[in-house]
C-alpha cells in the first residue's frame, strides 16, 4: 500500500509538472504559433506559418515564409525570412528585428532595443515608437508596394535569371546545338544511369563542401560551390534546350523558354526544391553519361 502511494505522488507530480510548463522552444510546419497573454515560451521557430506573440517569448522568434506579429514581449531576436514583423502598441523586442525580403513595421511606444533591417523591405517606424541601434533598409521602393511571399518570389526569380541565363547561353555557344541535344538524349536512353551517376557526383561535391566548412572554409568552399556550378551547366543547359523545343524550333527562343520555365517552377516553395535537387542530378549525369561516351570512342 505504501509503494503504491509513493507511485501515486510521483505520477501526480509528472502531471502537475507537464501540465504547469508548455513546451519551451515550439517548431512548427504550416500551423502558426500563439503565445496567448499571460503565458512565457523559451522560443519559437515557424516554417510556413507565422507567429503571434501575446505573451512572452524568452529567446528568439524566427520564420520562413511567415509573418511575425507581436502583442507582448520577445526576449531575443525577431526575424522573418520571406515575411514581415508587425510590434504592436506598447510591444517589445529586446534583441533585433530583421526582416528579410519583408517589411518591419513599429506602432505607438513600441521599442527595439537593438537593431530593425528590412533587407529588400521597408521600414515604417511611428515617431514614438523607439529603436535604440541603427535603421537599415534597402531594395527599390516599389517592392514593398508587392506583399512579401510575392516579393521573394519575384527577387528570386530574377536572381535565378541572371545566373541561369548566361551560363546556358554560354554552354549553348561552346557546346552547340548538335551537342546539346545528344547529351539530353542520355536521359530517355538510359535514364537509370543518368540519375545514379549524377547521384553520386552530387553527393561526392556535397561531402566535400561540408569538409572544407569545417576545415578551411575561407579557401575551399568557394572553389567547389563554382565548381559545382560549372558542372552543372552543360546537362543545365541541354534539359532547358529541350524543354523549349516543344515551343520553338529556334535554338535561341526555345534555350531562353527552358530556362525562364524551369526557374519559375524552381522558386515555389517545397515543390521547387525538390525539383531544384532532381535537376541537379540529372545535369551531372548527363555530363557524366557525356564524358563517358566521349572516352569509349576515343579508346
Amino acid at each position: 500500500m505504501r509503494h503504491r502511494a509513493h507511485y501515486i505522488a510521483i505520477l501526480v507530480l509528472c502531471a502537475i509538472s507537464c501540465t504547469a510548463q508548455p513546451d519551451p522552444d515550439p517548431t512548427s510546419w504550416f500551423r502558426d504559433i500563439t503565445v496567448p497573454p499571460g503565458q512565457t515560451l523559451n522560443g519559437a521557430t515557424c516554417f510556413f506559418c507565422s507567429i503571434h506573440v501575446d505573451g512572452e517569448l524568452k529567446q528568439d522568434a524566427t520564420t520562413q515564409w511567415g509573418d511575425i506579429d507581436i502583442h507582448g514581449v520577445v526576449g531575443g531576436d525577431a526575424v522573418a525570412v520571406a515575411g514581415s514583423i508587425h510590434l504592436y502598441p506598447a510591444a517589445r523586442v529586446q534583441g533585433d528585428s530583421v526582416s528579410v525580403f519583408g517589411d518591419n513595421r513599429l506602432d505607438d511606444r513600441s521599442q527595439v532595443a537593438g537593431d530593425v533591417v528590412a533587407s529588400w523591405g521597408s521600414i515604417k517606424r511611428f515617431p514614438t515608437a523607439l529603436a535604440a541601434r541603427s535603421e537599415s533598409a534597402n531594395g527599390p521602393a516599389f517592392l514593398s508596394k508587392i506583399p512579401p511571399r510575392w516579393r521573394t518570389a519575384l527577387i528570386l526569380w530574377l536572381i535565378g535569371l541572371c545566373i541561369s541565363l548566361p551560363l546556358a547561353f554560354l554552354c549553348y555557344w561552346i557546346l552547340g546545338r548538335a551537342r546539346l541535344e545528344r547529351m539530353a538524349e542520355q536521359v530517355r536512353a538510359r535514364r537509370s544511369k543518368t540519375l545514379l551517376f549524377g547521384a553520386l557526383i552530387l553527393a561526392a561535391l556535397t561531402t566535400a563542401m561540408a569538409l572544407a566548412s569545417t576545415s578551411r572554409p575561407e579557401s575551399l568552399e568557394p572553389v567547389l560551390s563554382g565548381l559545382l556550378l560549372l558542372l552543372l551547366a552543360p546537362g543545365y543547359a541541354a534539359l532547358c534546350l529541350l524543354i523549349g523545343q516543344r515551343y520553338t524550333a529556334v535554338p535561341a527562343k526555345a534555350l531562353l523558354i527552358g530556362v525562364v520555365a524551369i526557374i519559375t517552377v524552381q522558386i515555389i516553395p517545397i515543390l521547387g526544391w525538390i525539383m531544384a535537387l532532381v535537376m541537379m542530378v540529372v545535369s551531372l549525369g548527363i555530363l557524366a553519361m557525356a564524358m563517358a561516351g566521349r572516352w569509349k570512342t576515343t579508346a
